[in-house]
């Protein structure tokens, strides 16, 4: 859970010229949700429900270690969600498009030849 991974992603179809990250600083990137639940300080914590299992560690630095790489993300996930802050409103350039004569652009679809 390093977010160094490619293999989650998030895909769209943009119209040109209309792709553009949203206002806030933070806009794009990986939700660390285990800086909030299941922190790593908490193993002891729930070491009583996890040993239950008979797989928690008899240390509490191996604990630790199980806790956080591997009971954790069987709780959660080992896939931390995505987010992108994406401006949607183009009204002025749509209506500036048209006032200038210009056609407004049709969403983009798959080529028909495309399988």
């Amino acid at each position: 859970m390093g977010g160094d991974k490619h293999y989650d992603q998030i895909a769209f179809l943009v119209r040109k010229g209309e792709l553009e990250l949203g206002p806030s600083e933070n806009n794009a990137g990986v939700l660390n949700y285990y800086k909030a639940v299941y922190t790593e300080d908490e193993a002891e914590t729930y070491f009583p429900l996890g040993k239950a299992n008979g797989k928690w560690p008899t240390t509490a630095a191996k604990r630790r270690t199980y806790f956080a790489n591997e009971w954790r993300t069987w709780q959660m996930s080992d896939h931390l969600p995505l987010f992108v802050e994406l401006r949607i409103d183009f009204t002025e350039k749509y209506l500036k498009r048209i006032r200038e004569g210009e056609q407004p652009i049709n969403p983009p679809t798959p080529d028909a030849t495309d399988d």
